[in-house]
């Protein structure tokens, strides 16, 4: 599976030459020119990733909307540089107001492109990131596009996963599956998209739990999803070493 990855920006040219890197790497790509185009997209699609232009107009405030809304706050977000081309800076968001929905507006999205072969990544140069447990550094390095992306998911995962294991512990036992439902998709996308393969076939298979109602298979297989879930803290810990020694990723979040 290649990662799928939401694009917004109001810059045509740079939309075009940074989708233009994200499939020559082998990511799905979608297209969105506005903030209410992205909105009304993200209505009816959960993708991988949201990549968002820093000088969008009322790109911060739909930031700030996806972080409320259950379906989506843990979709990692990227922001783009302005002025920004395929070489862009990349800074990782926590995002946070109620999602607005659909909007009035017909929605500017491009339809999908078709996914391109990518070419195989390997293992990261010497030094690039410390050898980790449970991660396909070819995996992840496709997944993400490149190593500057992979740095900055590496640590929203990272960041997210007491929280985000929590929430679903918590959906199991409301017995709400509909949310179960978007938190193993979203945890099994995320974890795709870092090379952590097992987890993430681990969250597909609970998530076709959970579409077909199969509560019994929900309750005993959840509990041993977290506690590998749980284990990315212990697996990715050499990523952040406390002092920020050679090799962590710096603490501000910022590659």
């Amino acid at each position: 599976m290649q990662g799928w990855v939401l694009l917004i920006d109001s810059d045509r040219d740079r939309l075009k030459s940074v989708s233009r890197m994200l499939l020559s790497s082998g990511m799905r790509v979608s297209c969105a020119v506005s903030s209410q185009a992205a909105a009304s997209f993200l209505a009816q699609h959960l993708p991988d990733l949201i990549m968002v232009s820093d000088g969008l107009p009322g790109g911060r405030e739909l930031a700030e909307a996806l972080k409320a809304d259950s379906r989506l706050r843990n979709l990692p977000l990227l922001f783009l540089a302005p002025g920004a081309g395929s070489g862009a800076a990349l800074t990782a968001e926590q995002p946070a107001l109620p999602f607005p929905g659909p909007a009035r507006e017909s929605p500017s999205v491009p339809p999908l492109s078709r996914p391109q072969q990518a070419a195989s990544a390997g293992t990261p140069p010497a030094g690039a990131f410390p050898p980790l447990e449970g991660i396909s550094y070819t995996d992840a390095v496709t997944n993400c596009g490149g190593e500057e992306i992979l740095r900055t998911v590496f640590r929203k995962f990272y960041e997210s996963i007491e929280e985000r294991a929590a929430a679903i512990e918590g959906f199991v036992a409301a017995a709400n599956w509909q949310d179960y439902r978007i938190a193993v998709h979203s945890l099994k996308s995320s974890a795709r998209l870092i090379g952590a393969i097992e987890l993430s076939d681990d969250a597909k298979d609970l998530e076709a739990a959970a579409n077909e109602r199969r509560t019994d298979a929900i309750v005993a297989g959840t509990p041993a999803l977290l506690d590998l879930y749980r284990s990315y803290r212990q697996k990715l810990s050499p990523l952040f070493p406390q002092a920020g020694g050679a090799g962590g990723i710096p603490a501000e979040g910022k590659v």
